[in-house]
């Protein structure tokens, strides 16, 4: 009977362990896709910057 107790038990850790970990996961794609929209961002801008004629003029400057 403890055994049946203690294995009902385990199972219903590892199930909250899983759900944890999934909550984890979900919170970390969000996260993910997130900061790969805000790179793309200041990729643009970046590549705006480095294509400007006046950035390119300033090279020797630099």
């Amino acid at each position: 009977m403890a055994e049946e107790e203690n294995r009902k038990q385990d199972g219903c850790e590892q199930e909250d362990a899983y759900l944890r970990e999934k909550r984890k996961n979900a919170d970390l794609a969000e996260r993910l896709a997130f900061l790969e929209e805000k790179n793309e961002e200041l990729q643009y801008k970046l590549d705006r910057i480095k294509k400007n004629p006046m950035w390119k003029a300033s090279a020797p400057h630099r």
